[in-house]
């Protein structure tokens, strides 16, 4: 990765960008998902999505989705089931806050961002 520009946290970088790799391999795996649900999964868990993403892009042509795969939907479905009315509420509010663009990209940074986790199992809060 080239450096980056003074002011960005590398960390969040990074995670932010397996994200978006992880969101090509949900739709692979034909279980979309979205930008929160994913970062949650990667700030949890980031060696397993980032594993799965180097063993796809390995075997496209023969990749199956199956075993790790497999986990990584599971715990996909329970990011969903435990969080999931909370964001489309937070979704609601944030279309009606005045200044906040409203295109659904935009949203679903906004979204992402509210809802990563403090912190992360290799490092400590700041």
């Amino acid at each position: 990765m080239s450096e980056l520009p003074e002011g960005i946290d590398a960390e969040i970088f990074e995670e932010l960008h397996t994200s978006l790799a992880g969101l090509s391999l949900c739709h692979v795996l034909k279980r979309p998902s979205e930008l929160w649900e994913i970062l949650q999964l990667v700030k949890s868990d980031r060696a397993m999505v980032r594993g799965e993403i180097y063993r796809y892009d390995g075997l496209r042509d023969a990749y199956r989705a199956a075993g790790i795969a497999r986990t990584i939907v599971q715990k996909l479905d329970g990011i969903r089931d435990r969080t999931g009315s909370i964001i489309k509420g937070l979704r609601q509010f944030l279309s009606t806050v005045p200044g906040i663009p409203g295109d659904p990209d935009t949203i679903e940074f906004v979204i992402a961002f509210i809802t990563m986790p403090n912190g992360s199992p290799t490092r400590p809060d700041r």
